[in-house]
């Protein structure tokens, strides 16, 4: 009985530590602010990077506001392509570069 318990024991830690592996199979993402630099982008990078577009096909990149997981989405790219002076890469890029200095 005393065997059965140990076992049970090493069974159960076993399967705790293994659980917590994860293994990340995504692309590296790669951000862009408008739809035709993300043409563009997919053409040059092929399937080897995911990409991303800030503004949703159809509004306004001079009026569009990123929401919240946009902005953790460009954190977590690799790099980020921008126009220049959209009215949101102005207010926003000083914060984006400052808070991730690798992208």
């Amino acid at each position: 009985m005393k065997y059965l318990y140990v076992f049970m024991g090493m069974l159960g830690l076993w399967t705790a530590l293994t659980s917590c592996r994860t293994t990340s199979s995504e692309e590296p993402l790669i951000s862009v602010t408008i739809e035709p630099q993300r043409y563009f982008v997919e053409q040059i990078a092929g399937e080897t990077f995911q990409v991303n577009c800030l503004t949703p096909s159809g509004q306004s990149p001079e009026t569009y506001d990123p929401t919240p997981q946009q902005l953790m989405d460009v954190g977590r790219s690799v790099a980020y392509f921008r126009i220049g002076y959209i009215g949101f890469e102005q207010a926003w890029m000083p914060r984006l570069e400052e808070q991730n200095p690798q992208m």
